[in-house]
């Protein structure tokens, strides 16, 4: 196995800690527990591809977790083992000083468990999925829920692919100066090329990249593409990385001609709220 940043062994020890504990709690703004608010897990899915093979961890009481691989029940193990499991994957998470690192102990411990890869599918929305039961309705649904670990990096709602860049026009740049610029390679060339095109000329948006991503942003708002590519820009322009003041900024310019000032942060905390909500 190759090394993994903590985000993502932070999935398998999510995936740990909730074996040990057979539930998931509510919190509060602060990510407190609440006390007497949660669901208790009937068991916890993976899947993986291509062998297509299930693995399935189910909740038998406050001992013990079974373990099925594709419907077929191969062992059962004790909760008091997960705790220590998930006790030593904390320490060695918070303790790394590298970007990327192996944990021989865990990834063996990972084999006993059937578990095949510390992180979900990137094909898939979610990063764990469980059947959890509801004390008020009695319904025993399976639901998908996104892993946003804050023991590293401070993650992120929205990952940067292929698939989210934006495209612009560039103008009042010659093939010389373009040249010039695509020349530059210092750590922040990203930052400084753009600094340099702010210097002679402009850019303007065009459109995104990848049409089911500018699909999904239409379907939370018709402009939400122009509004997302004008914050880039002025992000860019301006080296502002805050996203109160770029609407507060956005606001003040107001280049989409909107009628009122409170449009552009209602429209940009929907769309952070659809992406939080795994709308995409």
């Amino acid at each position: 196995m190759t090394g993994k940043n903590k985000g993502e062994w932070s999935e398998l020890y999510v995936l740990l800690r909730l074996l040990e504990y057979g539930k998931i709690y509510a919190a509060d703004s602060e990510l407190k527990p609440l006390d007497g608010v949660y669901f208790p897990i009937i068991k916890i899915i993976r899947e993986y591809k291509p062998e297509k093979t299930k693995v399935e961890y189910c909740n038998l009481n406050d001992e013990e977790v079974e373990i099925l691989l594709d419907d077929v029940s191969l062992k059962k193990i004790g909760k008091d083992t997960l705790k220590e499991e998930a006790d030593y994957l904390y320490e060695q998470i918070c303790s790394s000083k590298s970007r990327s690192f192996k944990i021989i102990h865990t990834e063996q411990f990972m084999e006993e468990i059937e578990c095949y890869k510390v992180t979900a599918s990137s094909e898939k929305k979610t990063d764990i999925k469980m059947q959890i039961h509801d004390i008020n309705t009695g319904y025993n649904p399976i639901c998908g829920f996104s892993i946003k670990s804050e023991l590293g990096n401070y993650s992120s709602l929205l990952n940067a692919s292929g698939a989210t860049n934006f495209i612009f026009e560039v103008t009042g740049v010659s093939d010389e100066q373009m040249d010039e610029i695509n020349r530059i390679n210092t750590v922040s060339k990203i930052q400084d090329r753009m600094k340099s095109i702010f210097s002679i000329g402009a850019l303007t948006f065009c459109r995104t990249k990848n049409k089911a991503f500018e699909n999904n942003l239409m379907l939370i708002d018709s402009k939400m593409p122009e509004l997302i590519g004008e914050l880039l820009l002025y992000s860019y322009r301006e080296n502002v990385i805050d996203c109160k003041e770029l609407i507060e900024s956005l606001t003040a310019l107001n280049p989409l001609s909107y009628p009122a000032d409170h449009f552009y942060s209602y429209k940009f905390k929907k769309f952070l709220c659809s992406v939080a909500l795994d709308v995409f």
